[in-house]
């Protein structure tokens, strides 16, 4: 029987060989793109909390508790996809042997239940946002639409 982890995952394209040594990947460019999309919400969340502590302080909402939780656990998904290039994931699935894919495939999963955890953060915090925006504590149309929204979900 053949060792496993001298098999890739697929075969690979005709006139090209697996590299198990030193694979063609795409890792700096996941580094950069992962500082990019940490960096913009960093300063966007930073002005938040200096604005709500600092210049109007004790006016925090839920909308900013949510913000803070999205953006925490947008740096723990960062921080799993990155664990996850740098175990192979961002290699060509020809360069990948397949003793490696079950560990990859594990972390992937990880990667897709975390990934509800930030969005709805922040999508409940807009929503939030946009009810303390549109309505002035009269219960009409625009109220009810929002407030009922999170519960059909």
């Amino acid at each position: 029987m053949s060792d496993p982890s001298q098999i890739s995952v697929i075969p690979p394209p005709n006139g090209t060989t697996s590299n198990f040594v030193d694979p063609v990947d795409q890792l700096t460019a996941v580094y950069v793109t992962s500082g990019i999309v940490l960096a913009l919400p960093a300063i966007g969340i930073a002005a938040r909390l200096f604005v709500k502590t600092v210049v109007v302080p004790g006016s925090h909402q839920i909308e900013d508790y949510l913000s803070y939780f999205a953006f925490a656990s947008f740096v723990s998904y960062v921080a799993v996809i990155l664990h996850l290039s740098g175990m192979g994931l961002t290699h060509h699935m020809y360069d990948i042997p397949v003793s490696k894919i079950s560990n990859i495939l594990y972390w992937v999963n990880i990667v897709y239940c975390m990934y509800s955890i930030p969005t709805a953060a922040a999508k409940l915090s807009v929503l939030f946002q946009l009810r303390s925006i549109f309505t002035t504590g009269n219960r009409n149309a625009v109220y009810w639409i929002i407030s009922e929204y999170p519960r059909e979900c």
